[in-house]
């Protein structure tokens, strides 16, 4: 039984890190900084052991731009910050049975001081 548990619970980490990641391109952010979102956002990925990332994408300068201004005005709630890079992202929950991942396009926002460390 612990053999079975292990075996999924690896099964799980492994196919979180291949989903695949979709960059793009970016004025406002360098390749190393979008890489470094994915991977925020594939180990917070790990903490819901109810849905499994299939997919994730950069969504753009543009949806990133607008998501920083409207959600500048929760520094409150969210901590300081002044930039915002948002991510696409398509889950398989745990009881999925086809081939299409369950919910698709969720909206990640990492948010960080410029040129700090992203945080979701």
């Amino acid at each position: 039984m612990l053999a079975l548990f292990l075996i999924l619970a690896l099964e799980f980490v492994v196919t979180t890190f291949r989903a695949p990641a979709e960059l793009g391109e970016s004025k406002l952010y360098s390749e190393e900084d979008l890489r470094s979102a994915v991977r925020v956002i594939r180990l917070d990925c790990l903490t819901d052991l109810d849905y499994r990332l299939s997919r994730l994408r950069y969504a753009g300068d543009a949806v990133s731009l607008i998501r920083q201004e409207y959600f500048i005005n929760f520094q409150e709630e969210y901590g300081e910050f002044d930039e915002c890079a948002v991510f696409l992202a398509d889950f398989f929950s745990t009881r999925h049975v086809g081939k299409e991942p369950d919910d698709t396009d969720w909206e990640l926002v990492l948010a960080r001081k410029s040129g700090g460390r992203c945080g979701s």
